[in-house]
């Protein structure tokens, strides 16, 4: 009975711990596709010519008017008032005063764009049938790449510091060039799995995410990939999620925490990558296809309209350096009244916070026993003689 009990609060907390994203309501009902935060200025973008701009970090959402209809797909923004947004028929239009006013640089008929990034003046915008095209001036004019002929598309672009250049696609394509080029080359397959985004962290890493129905199998069964690798796409480690999802996004906050969305409401924070995970409680069934954080306030987008916000970043933290989440083996009992018992007599210290990351006081009965006299849910990170940290979760009654 008693595990049984323990079984269900930690299921009970874990819910309560993640459910940190919540609905910004909107009359908007069409589907959303990009997001992008920069301070407190916010842009999203979405079919039947929606864009929407915050000026709160996302609390509240305000239409903004695109002169030629488009069914977007993509955001970039330099800063708050310099972007870019674009979509069908690879049409990109181009504002510098924050939206007020857009003026089109690009279309190209019965085409379709749907990711475009900068590396100061140099840009790039990737879409179906393999097109890519480049810009030199920060999008004033495009030319078009040499890719070859194929009816997949390319889903997602970036451009690292070096000027190093990747855009991934359906079936597992990865291309590479340098933003000086203007062919594309193939890297050898990997994965046959759709490839969606693809972003880089320094010079040297790169991670690749994706996903695709499973049409071998059930029409419900999905499978997804992560691909990392640290010498500049040279070689590649591959994993993949056990919830059958499709990943869409993904958005790293630092090296240590990434956030991937993905099909039926997926939101899912990882630690080292695939790590620790835990899924976020986000209410709703509907795809999420974008994520963005400025600092510890994120955005979610996806179909139906739907927007997401977090103000903790997504429940407990997760970007302390070696900590290992969730080892229940460190404490017991769990749970317990508040007297809270360690299996190890030489922790050099204790950090105790509750579900919004506030810190909570304890008082020590022993080395090896504390005492909290606040109840409910509560995160205890121990930091051992070497360095190292470990986390679990507890209930207090």
């Amino acid at each position: 009975m008693l595990s049984r009990l323990l079984l269900f609060v930690l299921f009970s907390y874990s819910l309560i711990a993640n459910a940190q994203w919540k609905k910004i309501y909107n009359s908007n009902t069409n589907d959303l596709f990009d997001v992008q935060l920069i301070g407190n200025i916010g842009y999203i973008c979405g079919f039947s010519s929606t864009m929407l701009k915050t000026t709160d970090t996302g609390k509240t959402w305000k239409p903004i008017t695109l002169p030629i209809f488009l069914n977007a797909r993509c955001v970039y923004f330099k800063d708050s008032a310099i972007g870019f947004v674009t979509g069908e028929n690879a049409r990109i239009l181009k504002t510098i005063n924050g939206g007020i006013s857009w003026t089109q640089k690009f279309i190209k008929t019965a085409a379709y764009t749907n990711d475009i990034t900068f590396n100061g003046n140099f840009g790039l915008a990737v879409g179906n049938n393999f097109m890519a095209i480049r810009s030199s001036d920060f999008g004033e004019t495009w030319q078009n790449d040499n890719t070859f002929f194929s009816r997949k598309k390319l889903n997602n672009v970036c451009i690292m510091p070096s000027g190093k250049c990747f855009a991934v696609g359906d079936s597992g394509f990865i291309l590479s060039k340098h933003i000086t080029d203007n062919t594309w080359k193939k890297l050898p397959f990997i994965t046959k799995i759709n490839l969606n985004d693809i972003q880089y962290l320094n010079d040297s890493t790169l991670i690749i995410c994706g996903g695709m129905q499973d049409t071998a199998g059930a029409s419900s069964v999905y499978k997804n990939v992560v691909l990392y690798s640290n010498d500049t796409g040279n070689s590649w480690q591959q994993s993949s999620f056990n919830e059958m999802r499709i990943i869409n996004k993904a958005w790293y906050s630092n090296k240590d925490t990434a956030y991937f969305v993905g099909s039926s409401g997926l939101i899912s924070k990882s630690h080292e990558l695939l790590n620790n995970r835990s899924l976020q409680l986000t209410s709703t069934a509907n795809t999420i296809n974008s994520v963005s954080f400025e600092n510890n306030t994120g955005i979610s987008v996806g179909d139906g309209g739907l927007i997401l916000r977090t103000s903790n970043a997504g429940g407990f933290r997760l970007n302390a350096p070696n900590i290992q989440i969730q080892n229940y083996s460190i404490v017991y009992p769990n749970p317990s009244t508040g007297y809270i018992n360690f299996t190890q007599n030489d922790i050099q210290d204790i950090l105790i916070t509750d579900i919004t990351g506030k810190k909570v006081s304890f008082e020590w009965i022993n080395n090896q026993q504390i005492n909290i006299t606040a109840k409910g849910f509560f995160f205890i990170e121990v930091v051992m003689p070497n360095g190292a940290k470990q986390g679990v979760k507890v209930a207090i009654f």
